[in-house]
């Protein structure tokens, strides 16, 4: 290799088609070592779970990577000696680390900490991919994604969650800054520069394949690959394996999951008696326009200044003020 090879992090954000990128698109890419969510068995707190390395490293201070970054970088790439003798270009994909873009500031000190471990590494730069999705849209999935966490979701459940995503005084610097994108853009581009940042709106994935996977490899600086299979056909080999990861039913529409807390099933059939309906009717929430006005509103700015930041229309993606063009 000419010159330095490079380290790539896809860092999600979660509910825009990591699981099809990891299991179709990464695996296939020529002369890169791809890491899919790496396992985790350096970490043992209470909020560590196995499957998650990155997100295990990113829950703690930055300084993580000063005194155990190697330790984390031969989980993924083995004895840092013989990784040096012929080291590669990597890939190194966790839609849960970015999951910490909650956090922008807190993300970008890893990153630069990041970075230095992986010169030590022998890597000669470090990038970022990023895909982001439409606020409203992705409340909407999470809230369908995580409602098996209530006793008794509902739409009443998904409206309390948007006020509360963008009110100031509740959420909005809290989970909201996951939906801050320019936010994150500047974190990103901070911590690795803007030339080695690439982020994408998941709805050019989902409208235009082709061009999508075009940008992914210039990025990658590498030449047209074989072509993947589609995200449908391989939603459809995967469904059950995913559990059913996609929960959307309809264009502005989500079903939503059975609850896993004990005495579920008495309580829903009991408050659906109250309101005379059918116990086992479809559990579904809807993304109504008021809602979508509502989250889009709190995020035009920070809309308009990544549109700019990127030179890239966002407006055909609906995300500036109203809901997607139809």
């Amino acid at each position: 290799m000419d010159c330095p090879p490079t380290l790539t992090l896809h860092i999600g954000i979660p509910k825009t088609a990591s699981t099809w990128l990891q299991e179709v698109v990464f695996p296939q890419l020529d002369d890169i070592v791809f890491c899919p969510t790496p396992a985790n068995t350096l970490f043992h707190s209470a909020e560590d779970t196995a499957n998650r390395l990155m997100a295990s490293c990113v829950r703690r201070s930055s300084r993580v990577w000063e005194q155990y970054g190697d330790a984390i970088f031969a989980e993924l790439f083995g004895d840092k000696q013989l990784w040096l003798r012929h080291p590669k270009n990597a890939l190194v994909s966790d839609e849960s680390f970015g999951r910490h873009g909650s956090r922008p500031e807190h993300l970008q000190s890893h990153l630069i900490a990041i970075a230095a471990k992986a010169r030590q590494w022998g890597f000669g730069s470090l990038r970022i991919i990023c895909l982001f999705r439409r606020q409203d849209q992705w409340l909407a999935s999470h809230y369908a994604q995580m409602s098996n966490r209530d006793e008794l979701p509902s739409q009443e459940g998904f409206e309390r969650l948007v006020e509360e995503v963008v009110d100031p005084a509740r959420s909005r610097y809290m989970l909201g800054m996951l939906l801050d994108y320019s936010a994150l853009d500047e974190a990103l581009s901070a911590a690795v520069g803007r030339s080695n940042v690439l982020m994408m709106p998941y709805e050019m994935l989902a409208s235009n394949e082709r061009q999508f996977r075009e940008k992914l490899l210039t990025f990658l600086d590498l030449p047209p690959q074989k072509e993947p299979k589609g995200r449908e056909e391989q939603r459809e080999e995967t469904e059950e394996k995913q559990h059913v990861n996609q929960r959307r039913s309809g264009q502005t529409t989500w079903q939503l999951r059975a609850p896993l807390r004990s005495g579920w099933r008495r309580k829903l059939n009991s408050a659906a008696r109250k309101l005379g309906i059918a116990a086992d009717a479809p559990r579904t929430i809807t993304l109504t326009p008021a809602a979508t006005q509502r989250v889009l509103q709190a995020f035009d700015d920070s809309n308009r200044r990544l549109q700019h930041a990127l030179d890239l229309d966002l407006a055909q993606y609906g995300y500036l003020g109203g809901p997607a063009p139809d």
